[in-house]
């Protein structure tokens, strides 16, 4: 049994990042503090232009289908205990889900095809959900801070009509998976005149089931210094 003042203060913050392509979700993880990217689809481009000179480390998926989720948890083990780095990036979760279920197919015994291609079946869904529940928990357990990119899906309710956005990943993850993050923000752009402005969305709204622990605004231009002015979240956890 632990006294409480065996507690102590310290910062964790996971922040699961949703939006469209092209709605600057890698912009505004290249402004947290010194990042380590493992950025699935390459495109890193338009954040180093944006952030010029900024320090960050950065790691691609191999080329193999069934090696790359076992390549990709690798390199963020090193990233992890890498003590230049300060926040470990997964850019994208929308890509990260294709990687693990490649490698549940060449590893689980699955005789299921569609189209001539081999498919996880019913009985993968459960360690899927476990392995990828595990890998985010992991990251989480690193003591840095964490930021999860994912394009997101648009479902419609046959009842009342809305709509509502969740990350663009398969199974009924995808509904639970912000329970896993302290933080769930929204990327999204709007017009102004001729210039295109990037929006971050903090504050839940019937359409998003959104999470703020830091006390932001409910909608603002992203910026590290703007962030950085509201990191007043502690939370406190055993020795």
């Amino acid at each position: 049994m632990l006294a409480s003042t065996s507690f102590t203060p310290s910062k964790e913050f996971a922040l699961l990042l949703i939006g469209p392509p092209l709605s600057g979700k890698t912009n505004v993880a290249m402004s947290f503090p010194t990042p380590y990217f493992f950025s699935t689809d390459r495109k890193l481009g338009n954040a180093v232009v944006r952030h010029n000179n900024k320090a960050f480390f950065y790691d691609y998926p191999c080329a193999e289908p069934d090696k790359r989720w076992d390549t990709m948890c690798a390199a963020l083990k090193l990233a992890m205990v890498d003590p230049k780095i300060e926040t470990i990036v997964v850019d994208n979760l929308t890509d990260v889900t294709q990687f693990l279920i490649d490698h549940i197919i060449a590893h689980g015994g699955t005789k299921l095809t569609v189209g001539g291609e081999k498919v996880m079946e019913m009985n993968h869904w459960q360690p899927f959900k476990l392995l990828m529940t595990k890998l985010i928990t992991t990251l989480k357990s690193c003591g840095k801070m964490i930021v999860v990119c994912a394009h997101e899906t648009i479902d419609k309710d046959e009842v009342t009509g809305m709509l509502s956005y969740t990350p663009n990943i398969p199974g009924a993850l995808r509904t639970t998976l912000g329970a896993y993050f302290t933080d769930v923000w929204h990327c999204e752009t709007e017009l102004v005149g001729k210039e295109c402005k990037y929006i971050v969305r903090t504050m839940p709204t019937p359409r998003m089931a959104l999470g703020n622990s830091l006390g932001l605004p409910q909608t603002f231009s992203f910026t590290w210094e703007e962030f950085n002015k509201q990191l007043k979240h502690i939370t406190t956890q055993p020795k």
